[in-house]
């Protein structure tokens, strides 16, 4: 997927005639060029022509320039005159001179021939991108429920899964062992080595050293696993570690601020829920068990709030009801409390942590599409609005800009979407090229998100996208 940054980093492009161009993002530019540029907002509105001052808040329009609407037939209003048919080649070349003299006035213009417009530093310019997706080269191997996570060099590893399925005969597939990096730079794939024990749904993690650590999940025997292993980048290979204290499948784990993994309930070897919980100490290569959760749980969110406690919303068991229920984790103490309820039950939803630290909740089974949003300091929910399709085992990434892509889901959904935390508005986005559900969605270094694997309605995918 293109990458989705401020507009103050956007280099804009219009054609003569009329046509939308995209944004074409130009990375690690801080501020716009000095030079006369040009945008159009929609076709019904006016181009205008603009060049920075020396003062960084505020822009110069160029003096008596006149209206400029773009059309969709092959005809343009340049000054006032109207071209089409066998004139165009006219009206090309009177829209070239004006664009040449609108940014030779901007750059030139005297003192006392124009007037400067006061621009808040914060206000874009323009829309932000909607983006699109391109497919990338094939993994070496299919996979379903895998482990992705970006490194600290900016490439991004993905481990396990299940792959080599049917669509109507998943139970054919087989568990990977086998593990690839995507590296952004080349777009190319490479192999590393693979890890002792096949698995799929583990928990998968960066270490504060740049390691990963894979534990649990379940394995080539379709029971609970509880083996931990540690890939490291410098050398590409897979050591074993402690094991957990808990078999464990459906692994939900995430990275306390102090650097160690900590893992929430799931289904032990027996399929059942359970309520226990643990957390992993790198230095000693440990896991030790912490207070258990209420109520035992699977198919629930764990995120890490800005304060460092941990927010536990939803799950339950394979099949509804739902749970309401929430309750936050306190690492400093090992203790838990109960949370305000969520109004829907829900599992195999989404959590994501916003820039304001409140925390967004999309759908879960039961064709859900009310959006919530917890705020931890009222301890209170608020409704985020609707997505526009129901979605569970989808993905929802947030952007450097703060927005939130909403990815796939159960239905073979085609059309992304996306989330504005600032307005609270959901945005219609491009459609994937592979529709699916149960994939990856890794946010890498320059923006882009890469979508891996997953199911579509041939089976379990090969297939990237960014």
């Amino acid at each position: 997927m293109a990458p989705l940054i401020p507009t103050r980093h956007l280099n804009r492009e219009v054609g003569i005639r009329g046509r939308f161009h995209h944004f074409r993002p130009i990375v690690g530019q801080q501020e716009p060029p000095t030079f006369g540029r040009f945008f159009v907002r929609s076709r019904e509105q006016l181009m205008d022509t603009y060049s920075r001052s020396s003062d960084a808040n505020s822009v110069t329009r160029a003096p008596d320039l006149q209206e400029y609407r773009a059309g969709w037939a092959g005809r343009a209003t340049v000054l006032g005159l109207r071209f089409g048919g066998k004139r165009m080649i006219v009206a090309m070349l009177a829209t070239l001179a004006f664009v040449l003299l609108a940014a030779c006035a901007g750059d030139a213009a005297a003192p006392g021939t124009s007037e400067t417009v006061s621009v808040p530093e914060d206000e874009p310019e323009v829309s932000v991108s909607i983006g699109s997706f391109s497919k990338t080269r094939l993994m070496a191997d299919k996979r379903e429920r895998h482990g992705s996570v970006i490194l600290n060099d900016g490439r991004v590893l993905v481990v396990g899964g299940r792959g080599r399925g049917v669509h109507g005969a998943l139970q054919q597939g087989f568990w990977n062992a086998s593990a690839e990096v995507f590296d952004p730079i080349t777009g190319d794939w490479s192999g590393t080595s693979e890890m002792t024990d096949a698995r799929v749904a583990m928990g998968t993690a960066v270490l504060k050293d740049g390691r990963v650590l894979v534990a649990g999940g379940s394995g080539n025997k379709r029971v609970a696993l509880n083996t931990t292993e540690i890939w490291d980048p410098a050398t590409g290979t897979w050591t074993q570690s402690g094991d957990m204290t808990f078999f464990r499948e459906e692994v939900v784990m995430v990275v306390l601020h102090d650097g160690r993994p900590f893992v929430t309930g799931g289904l032990n070897e027996d399929l059942s829920t359970i309520g226990t919980t643990e957390v992993y100490d790198p230095v000693t290569a440990t896991w030790t068990e912490t207070a258990p959760m209420s109520i035992v749980r699977a198919f629930h969110t764990a995120t890490v709030l800005q304060d460092g406690r941990v927010l536990i919303v939803g799950g339950g068991k394979a099949d509804p009801p739902f749970f309401k229920s929430v309750e936050i984790y306190d690492p400093e103490t090992d203790t838990w409390s109960a949370a305000a309820e969520i109004s829907r039950g829900r599992a195999l939803h989404s959590a994501t942590l916003l820039d304001d630290g409140r925390v967004l909740i999309i759908g879960g089974r039961g064709k859900l599409t009310l959006a919530e949003i917890y705020d931890p300091e009222l301890d209170e929910w608020v409704s985020a609005g609707d997505t526009s399709l129901p979605r569970a085992q989808h993905t929802a990434t947030m952007l450097q800009d703060g927005r939130i892509l909403v990815v796939g889901g159960v239905g073979f959904l085609e059309m992304a979407e996306f989330y504005d935390p600032k307005t609270g508005e959901w945005t219609a986005g491009k459609n994937v090229e592979v529709a699916r559900y149960k994939h990856a969605a890794t946010l890498m270094d320059d923006g882009r998100i890469l979508i891996s694997g997953g199911v579509d309605r041939e089976g379990i995918l090969g297939e990237a996208e960014i």
